[in-house]
């Protein structure tokens, strides 16, 4: 997807970057580091499907199922 990459509405993986760009993403940073993903099209996965956990505000998350 590198090509297309700033130029089509299509997928690029989970943070938009290429092979060498995710090496440095994983050399650079360690478990827990926090990543902002601007500029992006749609709206945030809503935090309960398994996949957008950190969009739930912590106080919710700490609070567990019982707030769901």
């Amino acid at each position: 997807s590198v090509g297309s990459q700033g130029e089509s509405n299509v997928s690029h993986g989970c943070i938009n970057v290429s092979t060498s760009n995710g090496q440095w993403f994983y050399d650079n940073s360690k478990r827990g580091d926090i990543v902002e993903i601007v500029n992006t099209v749609g709206s945030p996965l809503p935090g309960t499907d398994g996949l957008g956990d950190w969009n739930i505000p912590w106080e919710q998350w700490k609070a567990g199922n019982a707030s769901i």
